[in-house]
């Protein structure tokens, strides 16, 4: 992974109070339900 992205999802995770797993996992959720 892009250590820019990495980077982001850490300070992203940080200001939401959760772990970098529960953001991804976050991300990874809300991409596939705007998939539809």
């Amino acid at each position: 992974m892009d250590p820019d992205i990495w980077d982001a999802i850490q300070r992203w995770a940080a200001d939401d109070m959760k772990s970098v797993n529960g953001q991804v996992g976050y991300l990874l959720r809300d991409a596939l339900k705007r998939a539809g």
